[in-house]
């Protein structure tokens, strides 16, 4: 004659989520056998944290019409509310848990959608050459860099994605373009043992571009001649990291 009942919410998900339905649905279907809904414990629960916030949003008994009077409690309760409250409400704790799930799927499909875009690989590092330098001094540091990456032993599991300032028509666009050529493309030919590499920034590349590209990648190399206002920039200060030194020795890449 008494139902302690708690089923789902729409977009609640879970394991066994079938038929997932507001409080007012599964009210019709007890209905339908003479029984009525009381909410007598909702409020009671809803800031009690040492219950899961599903059970604080859907917990509703369900009592036999003609034993309502076996219940006093909830037959006051039932009174006071009539046959048809209203029912469907989500916790706090739940729409949290739902965004960050949502954000979750959200950032992986983003992330899924850069290393498209960039052909990414297994290990993606970045790395953020001081622009301010002299052109003389970046190229030997990029060159540097592709050579060490291409001839490491796990070059072809390896991305570089170099950072190229504010301006998507600047040096740093150039002169990666001419040191992709001349290290891994001597003679207008790829090389076998070439990673990949890309070059990403300008003014259309934001913070939040950044947060998707660090979710993407596993770490960062430092180069001699780093800008260090770059890196605090993007916040890839936190990202695991290894000297170009460290590379062009050929050590294990264990980030």
């Amino acid at each position: 004659p008494l139902v302690l009942f708690s089923a789902a919410i729409p977009f609640q998900r879970g394991d066994g989520h079938v038929n997932e339905q507001w409080p007012e649905y599964w009210r019709d279907r007890f209905a339908t056998r003479d029984y009525v809904v009381v909410d007598a414990l909702r409020d009671r629960l809803w800031q009690n944290d040492d219950i899961e916030a599903w059970y604080r949003q859907n917990l509703l008994f369900f009592v036999e019409r003609a034993r309502l009077a076996d219940y006093p409690l909830l037959h006051a309760q039932f009174e006071g509310a009539g046959d048809a409250p209203y029912l469907s409400r989500v916790h706090p704790e739940h729409i949290k848990m739902l965004f960050e799930k949502a954000s979750k799927r959200i950032r992986a499909a983003q992330c899924r959608a850069v290393r498209a875009q960039l052909n990414l690989r297994e290990i993606n590092l970045l790395a953020f050459p001081n622009w301010k330098m002299p052109p003389a001094v970046l190229l030997g540091e990029l060159r540097a860099l592709l050579s060490a990456v291409s001839a490491h032993p796990e070059h072809q599991r390896i991305s570089v994605v170099i950072s190229i300032g504010r301006d998507e028509g600047s040096l740093g666009t150039r002169l990666v373009s001419q040191v992709y050529g001349e290290v891994l493309m001597p003679g207008g030919v790829l090389l076998a043992s070439a990673p990949g590499v890309n070059a990403v920034g300008g003014a259309k590349f934001s913070g939040s571009d950044w947060e998707v590209l660090l979710d993407c990648v596993q770490g960062r190399i430092i180069l001699p001649a780093e800008d260090t206002g770059a890196v605090a920039a993007a916040k890839a200060g936190g990202l695991p990291s290894m000297t170009l030194e460290a590379v062009g020795r050929k050590q294990p890449i264990n980030i």
